[in-house]
This record gives C-alpha cells, sequence and structure tokens, in this order.
C-alpha cells in the first residue's frame, strides 16, 4: 500500500509551471506557424522544464515579441507513465501487474486511485491492443493551475477537455480519469486556459507608439513647424491608432483578440487635445478643411530642439473564443514624444531676402 499512497502523490501533483513554445515564419506576415525554442517540439519538455505545444498567431502580432515573451502555462497534458517501480509504461502486462499485485489492490482511501483510471477492464484493452500489435504506451496527466480538491479539479479540468470523469463517485465526488494508454509517442496535445491564451495574444499584439508628423515643415529650416499658425499634427504609422486583432491557436483553443484606440490625447507646452483617429490619421493636404485635422498652435519658436509634444492612445480589449468564453483584458497605453521645431516668419523672410 505504500506504493499505492506514492502513486497517488505523483498523479495529484503538478509538474511545475508549463509552457507553450514557438518559432517563427516570416515577419510581418499575416499568419505563421509557431513551434519552439531551445529544441523542443510540440508535446516534448524545454530546458527550461516548460510543457510545449504549437501555437498559431494570425493577424497584428509582432514576430520579435512572440519569440521573445515568456509563453502561457499549460493547463494540463501528458506525460509516460513514471516506470520503476510502478510498473513499465511501455508493457501493459507490467502496469496491471504493478497496480493488483505488486502495488497492493487498493481499497479505502486509495481506492481514488483506482477510479483514475476508466474501470478496471482499461487494463485488458491496453494489453489487447498490444497484443494485437498496436504499441501503446501508459501516460499520466499532468497540471499546472488546477484546483486541489476533486470537485473543483473536475470543473476546470472537464471544461478545458483535459480528460473526463469517472462515472463512479468517491465520497460523493468526482475523480478525473488521469491515467490512460494511448499510442507510443502520441498523447493529447497540452491544453490551455482559453483566458491565459487571450492574455498572450495581447501581450504580442503589434501596438506602435503614436510619434507625429507635421505640418507646414520649412525645408530649409530642420522642418520647423511656424510660431501662432495652425500646425496639423498625425500619426506617422496609421496603425498607431485603429482596431487591431491577434488569433491565437494552441490545440483545440483559439482566442482571438480586438484592441481598439478612440485616437490619441496631445499635450504640448501651450495645450491639450483629444483628437479621434480619423483626425489623428488626417495628414495635410490640399483642400482637406482644417476641421478633419488635428491641430496644434505654438505661442513661441524653439531652437533646434524643438518643442515637445506629447502623444498617448489608450487601448481597450476583448477576447472571445471557440470554447464560448469571452471577456475584456486590462487596457493597455502607449507614449510618444515628438521633437517639432518652431520658427517665426520673420526668421524666413529675412531668411529669404
Amino acid at each position: 500500500m505504500g506504493l499505492m499512497k506514492q502513486w497517488l502523490g505523483r498523479l495529484g501533483a503538478g509538474a511545475g509551471v508549463a509552457g507553450l513554445a514557438l518559432t517563427l515564419a516570416t515577419p510581418g506576415a499575416a499568419h505563421a506557424d509557431l513551434a519552439t525554442p531551445k529544441g523542443a517540439s510540440a508535446g516534448e519538455t524545454t530546458s527550461d522544464g516548460y510543457r510545449a505545444v504549437a501555437v498559431d498567431l494570425r493577424y497584428d502580432y509582432d514576430p520579435g515579441l512572440a519569440l521573445s515573451l515568456p509563453r502561457p502555462p499549460a493547463l494540463c497534458w501528458w506525460e509516460e507513465w513514471p516506470g520503476t517501480p510502478y510498473g513499465d509504461a511501455t508493457d501493459p502486462e507490467d502496469v496491471k501487474d504493478y497496480w493488483f499485485e505488486r502495488g497492493g489492490r487498493p481499497t479505502g482511501h486509495a481506492y481514488a486511485g483506482l477510479l483514475s483510471v476508466d474501470g478496471e477492464d482499461e487494463f485488458d484493452r491496453a494489453i489487447d491492443a498490444e497484443t494485437r500489435g498496436d504499441d501503446v504506451t501508459w501516460y499520466s496527466m499532468r497540471t499546472n493551475g488546477a484546483p486541489t480538491d476533486l470537485a473543483g479539479r473536475a470543473e476546470v479540468l472537464t471544461k478545458a477537455n483535459c480528460t473526463h470523469q469517472n462515472p463512479t463517485l468517491y465520497n460523493g465526488d468526482p475523480v478525473m480519469v488521469t491515467l490512460r494508454w494511448f499510442p507510443a509517442g502520441n498523447p493529447p496535445e497540452p491544453k490551455v486556459d482559453p483566458e491565459v491564451l487571450a492574455e498572450y495574444a495581447y501581450r504580442v499584439m503589434r501596438l506602435e507608439e503614436p510619434t507625429l508628423e507635421w505640418n507646414p515643415k520649412i525645408r530649409h529650416r530642420a522642418g520647423a513647424a511656424m510660431v501662432n499658425l495652425p500646425t496639423w499634427v498625425w500619426v506617422d504609422d496609421t496603425e498607431a491608432v485603429g482596431v487591431r486583432t491577434v488569433e491565437a491557436t494552441a490545440g483545440d483553443v483559439t482566442v482571438t483578440v480586438v484592441a481598439r484606440t478612440d485616437g490619441i490625447h496631445v499635450t504640448w507646452p501651450d495645450g491639450a487635445k483629444n483628437c479621434s483617429s480619423a483626425m489623428a490619421t488626417q495628414a495635410w493636404g490640399p483642400g482637406v478643411p482644417e476641421s478633419q485635422a488635428c491641430t496644434v498652435e505654438f505661442t513661441r519658436t524653439s531652437g533646434a530642439e524643438g518643442i515637445p509634444v506629447r502623444t498617448r492612445s489608450e487601448w481597450r480589449a476583448e477576447w472571445t473564443s471557440n470554447t464560448g468564453e469571452s471577456g475584456d483584458l486590462p487596457g493597455r497605453a502607449l507614449g510618444a514624444v515628438t521633437n517639432i521645431p518652431v520658427s517665426s516668419s520673420q526668421a524666413l523672410v529675412t531668411e529669404v531676402n
């Protein structure tokens, strides 16, 4: 019974933090399959001890962030049955012998361990499969962050489709099937919590800082604007405002994160204002009314260092998933400072003359 108690302890323990690993396809592509860093492949373990799984990213993600940020942890995954002294995972008869002979037939509290298998006949089914020529291996399910109480654990793992419950209850509580055999080397892919995957997708989303272009821009005076005249300003990258989308898939879980900003907040020594996304992306052009633009006005000239114009974009995000779960994500803010040189009309006339 001592071995059985040891086994129960192993079955209930997590394996530390597990992670998703990625490799990158073409930078800037609308879609890339991301595999694993540090020599790990899907279902293996990285050099950090994390569980690796394939992740697919689409749309507005940042390739550099996808490679550099920590991967989202897996909620559950399957590892080969530990072997000696618990039975050779690749030998179904040896596993059965451990359960019912060497380990002592489980009774009392240890009976919950037996419920972690799909019934006693499951051992014979594994033996039959091996006899037919199928190469099978026993695996135990590992978890990260799942509740430890039986009821809470069952709810979370069932919802994530990690495994299923044994129809037989233990003292009125459900017990998850966490010991199963699969074709050798081919256990189910690790599962991730949709919200955790959504948080990761938001972190790798490509959000640009709202740096500015402006007009007028006097060519021979370091691109200076004019004092006491409206200066048009707009983001030099239209992706700094508007809507951004990242879709992330890990195994059979797909999440879509959509982030939006209403525009930019602009401050400079003489004032402050909010400019909508349409105004913030409206570059100066002949015939474009000033009412459609984001403008600032300077009351003094500057040296070559320019006058600082600060911009800030506020992003809000929400996520949906193919599991039916959805929610909001914390807001993110990006800021930038654009130094705009300012000259006077008198200086310009003097220079021309």
